[in-house]
């Protein structure tokens, strides 16, 4: 962000509790919510202008940020749907793509190995805000890591 000065100036604050008003995406990366943050990281995703999955995190947001349990069930909304699920779907459960597909979310596969399916999503992001004339300040990345 721009201070008075026009130097660009980092502000985490606005990171961690978006102001009203603020346009800004949200990426979930696979492994991004667990039990822990879940309640945090779905407060970023409500107040979002675009929301997207990569790949495996649908099956997290899924199961706990939409539902709350492993049913494959549209009836159970408790939480905003993604504008987008990206990714090589390696990780993805084919039912929850068909489930969302049919939900209206837009599945962009993309199967090249050439890139990280973060810099992908990243790249389809760009595209549909581009594409709907949508201006997004920023984007919040939510990854996690596996401990097991």
């Amino acid at each position: 962000m721009e201070n008075g000065d026009g130097k660009l100036c980092w502000k985490p604050k606005e990171y961690y509790h978006p102001s009203p008003g603020l346009q800004y995406g949200i990426v979930l990366l696979n492994e991004a919510v667990n039990k822990t943050n879940v309640h945090y990281v779905s407060f970023l995703w409500q107040h979002a202008s675009v929301r997207v999955c990569v790949d495996g995190a649908i099956n997290a947001y899924h199961k706990l940020m939409r539902c709350q349990n492993t049913s494959f069930e549209s009836s159970c909304c408790t939480c905003p749907l993604p504008e987008i699920i990206t990714g090589d779907f390696d990780s993805a459960k084919s039912e929850l793509l068909k489930l969302y597909s049919t939900l209206g979310v837009n599945v962009v596969p993309t199967p090249s190995q050439e890139e990280t399916d973060f810099t992908k999503a990243i790249r389809v992001l760009g595209r549909f805000t581009e594409e709907r004339s949508l201006a997004i300040e920023h984007v919040t990345v939510i990854a996690g890591l596996r401990t097991e």
